[in-house]
């Protein structure tokens, strides 16, 4: 772990990170998550930036378990909450469905986090050959 400093914010980032296999998928992301079988799951503890927001994005991550906050840093340094994410839903999506390259909204563990993180190209494909899966994305 180690501390970046944005203004007067301070984000921990995961150096390295647990991965295991696929399994127990919760009932709401279960049919989401057969998409990205053969993604990575990533863990993340309390407090670590999972995106940073000055930086683009490398994957879409789909939330597993727990919650993610979206925060976007003022010029001054100041923190401000734009969103929680929960289970079941793809961080960052404006940037997965052809976005901005950099968003400024970093995206942080909320308590235990764990994610499976996939390719951008992947899920769009999903999302192209599935409508009921581009609507449980879109909703």
């Amino acid at each position: 772990m180690r501390t970046v400093y944005l203004g007067r914010c301070a984000y921990t980032e995961a150096m390295s990170t647990k991965i295991s296999p696929i399994s127990n998928r919760t009932r709401k992301d279960k049919s989401i998550g057969s998409y990205f079988s053969d993604g990575v799951i990533k863990k993340f503890t309390n407090g670590v930036t999972i995106i940073n927001g000055f930086d683009e994005p490398t994957a879409v991550h789909l939330i597993k378990e727990g919650f993610v906050k979206a925060c976007s840093t003022s010029y001054d340094g100041h923190a401000n909450l734009v969103i929680v994410h929960e289970s079941g839903e793809f961080i960052p999506l404006p940037w997965a469905l052809d976005g901005y390259h950099v968003t400024g909204l970093s995206y942080v563990a909320i308590g235990n986090v764990t994610v499976i993180k996939s390719s951008k190209d992947k899920l769009r494909i999903a999302m192209g050959n599935n409508m009921w899966l581009t609507q449980e994305v879109l909703n």
